[in-house]
């Protein structure tokens, strides 16, 4: 984005700012990223006890979460993800200083409050009070926004003055309170009864007939008001001469409204109106009209047209009047002709009436079949329709003719490959509309005519010339061959989506069987749009076999990879197709014993801290233990509230010594604060094998008075002095404690710090920020989010390897015991804290976010 803000259009430097992240990110994920972070910040301010809807920032405000809500391409977590501001929006659409305001205000609500929302009451009472105002922009304003978004509650507020401002000297007012009944009628259809009255003078209100007529056709359809006075009116308006007409009500627009009248109006006086719309056709010379009465007409019954139409005191022919069109060199024009043709029944001008001959000469017939070659593709696909309609034969015997006139793809580029291919997929398309077998066929048939190399040299010195050969390659002759036609391919699939479900069941059933059994259907494209409709479709399929879906999806998987398929080809005995598919068995076999090894080491890296964690639960009494030998403890339950997300940042003193003599007199003079006392969760363990004190109060303890490391035995005998006491009081009983095996903290410490940094590499979506609160206490509520999440543990850990010394690292264990997020941690001045967030999961990423970003 590389417009400067004075020409930008922002509404203020934030909004500038946001729009440059958005339209500068290189993908979707960091654009949703940044809106993310700016809706988050605005959640802050709306809800700071000071933020009031008379700020002179709230109007901005709106408007920058408007371009949010518009600028997101994910779906939002909640449905109320945007509601947050809605108090603020009718306190602004109520209260707003300026109509500008109010209209954003009036916006807002629009977008994001649902019909069922506590506030719409209170935006009920808003529109009532600016309805009965005397100022036109208020009354414009409400309006508007009754329009655009509105429910059944409000109607009876609203109902009585609507009524009254049908009456309004403002046309503005006017126009937009027959809007707003229409589309009020859709909750209550009575309340149209209220217009009856007033209806035909608005129609010969010439400002506001535009309106008046679609009101007046909504009451005709309703049943409300009787078609003749207001099909009468209408007449009278097509009649007066364009020049004399004072309104500004397009011709083209009333004889549309005539034409949806055609229905209601009796059939004895249903022959006065078509003569009219006939004779309109003949006389104006705008297209818009012309196209307008064609399809008027179209709404007669045919038995009636031809009536009208072989009437000797009958108008001249409607086609008549359009073939100069034909020869026009204009796009608009052309297609205004085809539109009119397509309208009209063909037997009211195609000469298979015995009442009514052709009226296309042989010239007219030509043009049209010329524009099968046209370079807008809207006019051929019209003219394929045409023909289609007419005469299917017509359409067959030349598409016969267009695919056998297809010359080899040696001698053509593939951009000459790709014109013939989606030629001939544009004319199949119509043919077979309701076959998707037989378009499956034509489609075969089609790509093995522009892929399929032939013989096109007569002389083999020829063919053998190298010279001639080099040059050929150069200039892109032949390159169809191998290629796969895009564009043919999207046509195809795009056509797919729009068919009925057993039409896409028996195109994809024909096209593999072709593919599979038919070695002389194989071409690239061909192969490409197999194995596309059999993985979107293969489940409509009874005789799919799982082999044949296995190799769409081998295709599909080397297609990503060229250097693979490059080696699977290369690693084949021969280029013949039972090699070559061996060769793909032999390297998706090997790729899947790679991936089931490496998830088997992943999974060996991941169950080395759990290990650890499940030899203590195992070896954790049920009971507490008292032994005869020594004096008992005093009974003290350690509370899980104070042990639960303690983390402690590693620090550096000169001397290890004094650290760990520190750590036993703490140890041995609070018995009950002893870490290694403690109960620990498997989240917690995974923190504790991290605490620095508890690594040297372990091997301190594990040291005898004199200084030497003590025997297993001993080692045994001193654990067993320790008193291991559950949270949870029960009696005691006679079963004894095994002494728990021995925890290798290197093994966790490792696992720990290599699953982080494989996370930290493979994570792609980064965000990173300021946190008011200091490392250890956003880590403590990071642990407490963990038990939130669903099926997910939240682990946080000090670093002391390649990352800085006095970080936090953590990392979000999924229910599969994958990484789902990973988070550093860095203090900052005034016990703030510096984060950096991986995580590739939205709704993770924003509650993980809201921790980090929460206020003390």
């Amino acid at each position: 984005m590389d417009v400067k803000y004075a020409t930008s259009g922002a509404i203020n430097h934030e909004h500038y700012t946001l729009v440059q992240k958005v339209e500068s990110a290189k993908d979707p994920g960091l654009a949703d990223e940044a809106i993310i972070q700016e809706i988050d910040a605005m959640r802050n301010r709306f809800h700071k006890p000071t933020f009031a809807s008379s700020s002179p920032y709230c109007r901005d405000m709106l408007l920058i979460l408007l371009y949010c809500e518009t600028a997101m391409t994910f779906e939002p977590p909640q449905r109320n993800y945007l509601e947050f501001a809605l108090p603020a929006a009718v306190g602004l659409a109520e209260g707003g200083k300026t109509v500008s305001d109010r209209r954003v205000g009036y916006q807002y609500c629009a977008k994001i409050m649902p019909p069922d929302h506590e506030l719409q009451l209170m935006l009920i009472n808003t529109y009532r009070k600016d309805l009965e105002s005397h100022e036109e922009p208020r009354i414009c304003l409400a309006l508007d926004a009754l329009i655009q978004s509105s429910t059944a509650d409000v109607i009876p507020a609203v109902d009585t003055r609507l009524e009254d401002l049908l009456s309004h000297k403002s046309v503005q007012v006017k126009q937009r309170v027959m809007t707003t009944f229409r589309r009020l009628a859709k909750h209550d259809p009575e309340i149209v009864r209220r217009t009856t009255r007033k209806i035909t003078k608005r129609l010969q209100d010439n400002p506001v007939t535009e309106a008046a007529m679609l009101l007046a056709l909504d009451l005709v359809k309703a049943g409300v008001v009787a078609s003749g006075e207001i099909t009468t009116i209408l007449v009278s308006l097509v009649e007066i001469p364009a020049r004399s007409r004072a309104h500004q009500t397009p011709k083209a627009k009333i004889v549309a409204v005539l034409g949806e009248l055609i229905d209601s109006i009796p059939p004895s006086d249903r022959q006065p109106v078509a003569e009219l719309i006939m004779r309109t056709c003949a006389t104006s010379p705008s297209d818009e009209v012309k196209l307008a009465c064609f399809r008027a007409l179209a709404r007669f019954p045919i038995e009636a047209m031809e009536h009208f139409v072989a009437s000797s005191d009958s108008p001249p022919h409607p086609v008549s009047s359009i073939k100069l069109l034909l020869f026009a060199n204009e796009p608009n024009k052309q297609y205004t002709a085809l539109a009119c043709l397509l309208a009209l029944p063909v037997q009211i001008w195609v000469g298979t009436s015995a009442t009514i001959p052709a009226q296309l000469e042989e010239t007219d017939v030509h043009r049209i079949m010329s524009f099968l070659t046209s370079t807008d593709s809207t006019i051929r696909v019209m003219t394929i329709r045409l023909l289609n309609r007419v005469d299917p034969g017509i359409l067959m015997a030349y598409l016969d003719q267009f695919i056998a006139s297809i010359p080899s793809p040696s001698g053509h580029t593939l951009a000459k490959c790709e014109h013939y291919a989606s030629r001939a997929v544009e004319l199949s398309r119509q043919l077979d509309a309701d076959d998707g077998a037989a378009f499956s066929s034509r489609v075969v048939t089609t790509l093995v005519a522009v892929q399929y190399p032939r013989e096109v040299l007569e002389e083999d010195k020829v063919t053998r010339d190298t010279a001639y050969l080099d040059a050929a390659k150069r200039a892109g002759l032949g390159a169809g061959v191998k290629a796969v036609l895009e564009e043919a391919a999207e046509i195809v699939l795009g056509h797919l989506r729009e068919e009925s479900q057993d039409f896409r069941a028996s195109f994809t059933e024909a096209l593999c069987q072709s593919i599979f059994t038919d070695a002389g259907s194989v071409t690239p494209t061909a192969v490409l749009l197999c194995a596309a409709v059999a993985c979107e479709y293969g489940y409509l399929l009874k005789g799919l076999q799982p082999q044949d879906t296995l190799r769409c999806k081998q295709f599909l998987d080397l297609a990503k990879d060229l250097d693979a398929t490059k080696k699977v080809i290369s690693d084949a005995k021969s280029t013949t197709l039972p090699d070559t598919l061996i060769a793909v068995d032999l390297y998706t076999s090997r790729q899947a014993e790679l991936r089931k090894l490496s998830q088997a080491q992943a999974l060996t890296r991941v169950t080395s801290s759990a290990s650890i964690a499940s030899s203590l639960r195992s070896s954790r009494p049920a009971q507490r233990l008292k032994y005869d030998a020594y004096e008992a403890p005093s009974p003290r339950v350690v509370s899980p509230k104070n042990t639960a997300g303690r983390v402690r940042r590693s620090s550096r003193t000169p001397s290890a010594s004094t650290r760990a003599d520190n750590s036993v007199q703490r140890a041995e003079s609070h018995v009950d604060k002893d870490p290694m006392a403690q109960t620990l969760s498997p989240g917690r363990l995974a923190l504790a094998v991290e605490d620095g004190d508890l690594k040297r109060l372990a091997r301190s303890q594990q040291k005898s008075p004199t200084g030497g490391l003590l025997s297993p035995e001993a080692a045994a005998a001193r654990i067993d002095l320790i008193s291991l006491e559950s949270p949870f009081h029960v009696e005691p009983s006679s079963s004894s404690l095994q002494p728990p095996s021995p925890v290798s903290h290197a093994e966790a410490d490792e696992s720990f710090h290599a699953r982080f940094r494989t996370s930290w590499e493979l994570l792609r979506t980064t965000s990173r920020g300021w946190g008011e609160s200091s490392p250890k206490d956003i880590a403590k509520h990071l642990q407490e989010l963990g038990m939130m999440i669903e099926a997910t543990e939240l682990d946080v850990f000090s670093s002391d390897g390649g990352e800085a010394s006095d970080e936090l690292l953590g990392i979000a264990l999924g229910a599969d015991n994958s990484v789902g997020a990973a988070v550093r941690l860095r203090p900052g001045e005034d016990d703030s804290c510096l984060w950096i967030l991986k995580c590739d999961s939205l709704d993770l990423r924003l509650r993980i976010r809201q921790v980090l970003q929460r206020e003390r």
